[in-house]
């Protein structure tokens, strides 16, 4: 029984930003940011909009579960820039990064 339910859980780590109300109003105000969303979902480096704990986050799932801090950073840092590129009047002062682990059983 453990063997069938190991390969049948996944765990990931999904590192993003929460979305508050000011990142909503700037997301439905960029038209690049609608055309990116739709481009995202053929990609697997796009960015996802997840439901965690009754809120909602933007970010991406890292695979690997050991992580540096420096590739957190840098993680953070490429996700801040395709927010900007997208929602370029985004303060990237009032984001701060969240981690969290998800997970998945098929």
């Amino acid at each position: 029984m453990k063997a069938s339910l190991d390969n049948r859980v996944t765990v990931k780590l999904f590192t993003g930003f929460l979305i508050n109300a000011e990142l909503k109003r700037e997301f439905f105000a960029s038209d690049k940011w609608r055309l990116a969303e739709i481009a995202w979902q053929s990609q697997d480096d796009g960015l996802e909009t997840i439901p965690y704990k009754g809120k909602e986050y933007i970010g991406k799932y890292v695979e690997n579960q050991t992580l540096t801090t420096k590739q957190l950073r840098d993680i953070e840092d490429k996700i801040k820039q395709q927010l900007i590129h997208h929602c370029p009047t985004i303060s990237d002062e009032d984001l701060k990064l969240c981690v969290f682990p998800q997970v998945f059983v098929s």
